[in-house]
């Protein structure tokens, strides 16, 4: 450990995300008892969206319903317990900082799943939103998985033909009908995009209404396949 880390944690000692206990040094953002606690997704996991499922079927009730235009999404939590705190103080209560741990959990979970993506990109947020929070909390996320896969983010590639509805206020039904219209693709993206494979990094995918408008309109500027990873997915 060098001095001024040394200093650093002397002033100011790591804490625990979840908990806020006192880490040791070789604890980088959380206790290992909250660690077990986390709702890691299950291996019997949705084709499609990677819901847990049970039974027999291989396919969750959403993606039975609805037509997909994601190929794939890769999820690492069920969002409820201490990952839902934490990425609620991530988005309302400015625990900005919160995008390292995360993008760690969302990197383990596809560093092996990602071997032939060309490109990584995210949703955009609503104008009012981004001024208040101060950042696009996707954004963040797929910045830094960007710089640990190695593979190029296409910054503000996904764009919004005009501020709608939050999607947590609506109903399931309302929220497809929400975002129907609201993206589009950048021009000076769309040569790029042709016959490339595209990973979307989102925080969390409920109904997987905006991953699918946005691969929609990421296969229609010529992406070849376009699959989702989330930090985490509605129950």
């Amino acid at each position: 450990m060098n001095i001024f880390k040394f200093f650093l944690n002397i002033f100011y000692p790591k804490r625990c995300m979840f908990c806020g206990k006192l880490i040791d040094n070789n604890e980088e953002y959380y206790c290992l008892k909250c660690y077990y606690k986390l709702p890691f997704v299950e291996e019997k996991r949705c084709l499609i969206c990677g819901r847990e499922i049970f039974g027999e079927s291989k396919l969750c009730a959403h993606c039975k319903e609805h037509k997909r235009y994601i190929d794939a999404n890769y999820p690492v939590f069920v969002y409820k317990g201490l990952i839902k705190e934490a990425l609620l103080k991530y988005k309302f209560k400015g625990k900005m900082w919160y995008f390292k741990p995360f993008s760690y959990f969302l990197y383990e979970e596809i560093k092996d799943k990602v071997s032939n993506i060309d490109c990584i990109v995210y949703p955009p947020i609503n104008k009012k939103t981004f001024y208040k929070r101060g950042y696009n909390q996707s954004e963040l996320i797929a910045k830094e998985l960007s710089q640990k896969l190695n593979i190029k983010m296409l910054n503000k590639c996904i764009l919004k033909t005009r501020d709608n509805e939050k999607q947590s206020l609506m109903s399931g039904k309302m929220r497809y009908k929400n975002v129907k219209g609201v993206f589009k693709i950048d021009e000076k993206y769309k040569n790029e995009l042709k016959g490339k494979r595209v990973l979307f990094i989102d925080d969390i995918l409920t109904t997987g209404a905006t991953a699918d408008e946005c691969a929609k309109m990421l296969k229609k500027a010529g992406a070849l396949s376009v699959v989702s990873s989330t930090l985490c997915i509605a129950s």
